[in-house]
């Protein structure tokens, strides 16, 4: 961890408050009401940095929308919580539509840059339907098959990066599994204003 990290992480310990990993790629900070404009601020620009040692120190992922890892330190947005004298209660900062549209046009101008118009367009949608999941994605039990929904029970399991699971021994339950996810990311991503390419 470094110097900066632990002396951000115990200022904020100092304050009453607490950072931890949610999800894949966010942090999730507790704080006094007065003092979450300031430290949301900071802890945003620290982001990528929290997320290296944070990932080192915290626990591993189960699975579950809790717990996680740092797969993509780019994003640079975090999830805020503060604490007022009757309740905790959760504040969100949201990722606007137009921080997906613009991660899109990045992600074509990139690939236009090396593939034709159509792969390209294809290959910039894969991207950010990907994205999509890993951040709003559906996480199923650990003991639960992301493909055919039936329990894992004694077969071997397919751990995937999203932190859900599918049967090793039927390829169906993987090819399920992705089907799934793509339709529910392209749904979202449509409702942001995206539109799939043809």
């Amino acid at each position: 961890m470094t110097a900066d990290a632990t002396n951000l992480l115990a200022e904020i310990h100092r304050a009453g408050g607490d950072v931890r990993l949610v999800g894949c790629d966010s942090l999730k900070l507790v704080a006094p009401k007065a003092l979450l404009p300031e430290l949301a601020e900071r802890v945003r620009a620290a982001k990528p940095m929290l997320l290296a040692a944070l990932a080192g120190t915290g626990p591993k992922p189960s699975g579950s929308k809790e717990g996680g890892g740092a797969l993509n330190p780019r994003h640079n947005d975090a999830t805020v919580q503060h604490l007022t004298e009757e309740t905790e209660s959760d504040f969100t900062i949201p990722t606007h539509p137009a921080d997906w549209r613009a991660r899109h046009h990045e992600a074509l101008a990139y690939w236009n840059a090396f593939r034709p118009a159509g792969e390209a367009a294809r290959m910039a949608w894969d991207e950010i339907e990907s994205r999509w999941h890993m951040r709003h994605g559906e996480r199923l039990p650990h003991w639960q098959c992301a493909g055919c929904r039936e329990p894992i029970g004694g077969f071997s399991a397919l751990p995937l990066a999203d932190g859900n699971r599918v049967h090793f021994h039927r390829v169906d339950c993987l090819l399920a599994f992705g089907e799934r996810w793509r339709r529910a990311a392209a749904v979202g991503l449509t409702v942001l204003g995206l539109t799939p390419p043809a």
